[in-house]
């Protein structure tokens, strides 16, 4: 049975339909943003939608399990002869990403095509699709686009720092006998 705390993607062409990804787990706080939908089309005509190995985005200990029947069984490559797994970013992680102003964990599906066209005409998409290339490039393009997220965090976490240090300055500044500011007088004040 499905986890109703979940979120589930399919891709439908036609009238063929995917297997469903998990997109979103609230109990296991995962979200699995990468999905390559590959439709594969004879003459113009759809024969069948697989998903694409996900796991080339990250390192293979973030790499589960993660293609569903539509009664909401876990499948595997063994039972439906296509790729099943996903990588995961915690949401934690997720949330320290977005703040860094990162759209990591946003959903990202794209769409491949391979096959014939109608007339015959080939369809080379698919020789686009991402598992098509070293998957040490993605993860590279993955971790450049997180460090660069942890990057602008940690600068905004110093402007902010910075902000609070200035405020903490004109407060004091403006106090007397606190730092700042002089009572009428100057160095007369208190001798007699």
């Amino acid at each position: 049975p499905f986890n109703s705390n979940a979120t589930h993607i399919f891709a439908s062409s036609q009238s063929s339909v995917s297997f469903l990804r998990r997109y979103y787990d609230a109990t296991t706080q995962q979200v699995f943003p990468y999905l390559t939908a590959v439709i594969d089309v004879k003459d113009g005509t759809v024969q069948g939608i697989a998903w694409d190995d996900a796991c080339i985005f990250c390192k293979l200990s973030r790499c589960l399990p993660n293609t569903y029947d539509f009664v909401g069984n876990i499948t595997t490559r063994e039972d439906i002869s296509q790729p099943t797994d996903g990588c995961y970013i915690s949401q934690d992680e997720c949330v320290a990403l977005h703040a860094g102003g990162s759209d990591e964990c946003d959903l990202k599906l794209f769409v491949v095509w391979t096959g014939t066209g109608v007339g015959g005409t080939a369809l080379f998409s698919s020789d686009s699709r991402f598992s098509a290339f070293p998957p040490n490039r993605i993860q590279e393009n993955v971790e450049n686009g997180v460090n660069q997220a942890i990057g602008n965090l940690q600068g905004k976490a110093t402007d902010a720092k910075d902000a609070v240090d200035n405020f903490f300055d004109t407060v004091t500044d403006s106090i007397p006998f606190y730092g700042g500011g002089e009572e009428e007088g100057g160095d007369d004040v208190g001798q007699g």
